[in-house]
C-alpha cells in the first residue's frame, strides 16, 4: 500500500501504482512541484523498488541548501531505481523554452545499502545544473549610476628636438697638411707644413709653418737648387660658422730663400729673405666634434722678386709679380 502524497500527485499515477501493485508488485510514485517564478521545476519518480528513497519534499530542500549566485532554473525530472546491489537514478533536464527538445540525461549509480548517498548526489547535481541554466538566462548586470566619463587624455606633447651643441666662444686647432705654390721660387713648388689656429665668434687668428721640396735648376754645366722656408700670418674675419665655415684673411708671408749651385768650379751658396702680402679664402668642413679639415685660396704679391744667377752663365729664375698657393690642411681642435 502507498502513503498519499501531501503534494499534488496525477490521478493517473496512483492508479498506475495500485495497477502494478496487484499484477506485478512493483509501484512507481511521480511527485512534481513548480517554483514561484516558473524558472526551477523537479519532479521525483521512485519505482516499488526504490521507496525507502527520499521523496520530492527531501529533494527541494537539498537543492534549494546550495544556492548559486545566480539563482536556480531549468526542469528537472529524476527517477529511482533498484537493480540488485545497486542504487540507480536518472536525471533529466530541460533548460526552459526548450521543453520539446529532447533532454539531456545523466545516470548516477552507488551499492550503499541505503539510498540516501545517491540521493545526496543527485540533489548536489541537480543544484548545479540549475545555477549554470540560471547563468546562461541571467541578465547582464548595469550599474545603478553611470559611470563617470573618463577625463580625455591631454594631447601628446611635442617635444623639441634635441639642440646642436653650442660652438665654443674660443677654440684653439693644430694642424698639419700641405699644398703647392705657384710662380713664388718655381712655376708650381709642393709645400708642407703645421698651422695653430685660434677661433673666436667672430675672428680667426693663425699662424703656419711651412717648407718647400729643393727645386732644380739645369743651368749648363751645373744645376742650381733652391729651398725655402716660409712663415705665414693670418688675420682672419669669419664669414660662416657651423659645421661648414669660411673666412677672408689678410695674409702677411716671410721667408727664407736658400741657393746654391752644383757642378761648377766655383760656387758660393747664397740665402735672401722674401716677403709678401695678400688675401687667403679658409673654407673648413667638420668631420667630428673636434676634427675639421680645411683648405686655403691665397693669391699674394712680393716685396721683392728674388732670383739666383752664377756669374758668366745668367740667372736660373725670375719670379713673377703675384704669387698664388693652394693648401689643405687636417685640424684638431684642442678644447
Amino acid at each position: 500500500m502507498v502513503e498519499p502524497v501531501k503534494t499534488r500527485v496525477a490521478p493517473r499515477i496512483f492508479l498506475s501504482g495500485a495497477l502494478c501493485t496487484l499484477l506485478f508488485g512493483k509501484l512507481s510514485l511521480a511527485q512534481t512541484v513548480d517554483s514561484a517564478s516558473s524558472r526551477f521545476s523537479l519532479e521525483v519518480e521512485r519505482s516499488r523498488s526504490a521507496l525507502r528513497c527520499p521523496d520530492l519534499t527531501w529533494f527541494l530542500a537539498r537543492v534549494a541548501s546550495h544556492p548559486g549566485r545566480s539563482g536556480q532554473a531549468g526542469k528537472f525530472k529524476v527517477t529511482l531505481e533498484r537493480r540488485g546491489g545497486t542504487w540507480r537514478a536518472r536525471i533529466q533536464s530541460w533548460e526552459p523554452g526548450n521543453e520539446s527538445l529532447p533532454p539531456a540525461e545523466r545516470v548516477l549509480q552507488d551499492r550503499s545499502t541505503a539510498c540516501e548517498p545517491l540521493a545526496e548526489a543527485v540533489s548536489v547535481t541537480i543544484a548545479i545544473l540549475a545555477e549554470d541554466v540560471a547563468a546562461k538566462q541571467a541578465p547582464l548586470v548595469t550599474p545603478e549610476e553611470p559611470a563617470a566619463p573618463a577625463a580625455p587624455e591631454p594631447p601628446p606633447r611635442s617635444e623639441p628636438p634635441p639642440a646642436e651643441p653650442a660652438e665654443p666662444d674660443f677654440r684653439v686647432w693644430i694642424g698639419a697638411g700641405g699644398g703647392a705654390a705657384a710662380a713664388w721660387i718655381s712655376p708650381l713648388t709642393p709645400l708642407f707644413g703645421a698651422s695653430v689656429a685660434f677661433d673666436s665668434k667672430r675672428f680667426r687668428q693663425a699662424v703656419r709653418v711651412m717648407l718647400t721640396t729643393p727645386q732644380n735648376f739645369d743651368l749648363y754645366p751645373g744645376r742650381i737648387v733652391v729651398q725655402a722656408w716660409l712663415a705665414s700670418m693670418l688675420s682672419c674675419l669669419r664669414l660662416t660658422g657651423g659645421d661648414t665655415g669660411a673666412a677672408l684673411c689678410a695674409t702677411f708671408d716671410a721667408g727664407m730663400l736658400n741657393g746654391r749651385a752644383e757642378g761648377f768650379a766655383e760656387s758660393k751658396p747664397s740665402t735672401q729673405s722674401y716677403e709678401a702680402v695678400g688675401l687667403e679664402l679658409l673654407t673648413s668642413v667638420k668631420i667630428a666634434d673636434r676634427l675639421r679639415l680645411s683648405s686655403a685660396f691665397a693669391g699674394l704679391v712680393p716685396f721683392t722678386r728674388e732670383s739666383f744667377s752664377v756669374t758668366g752663365l745668367g740667372v736660373a729664375y725670375v719670379p713673377p709679380s703675384l704669387n698664388g698657393r693652394v693648401l689643405i690642411f687636417l685640424e684638431m681642435g684642442t678644447f
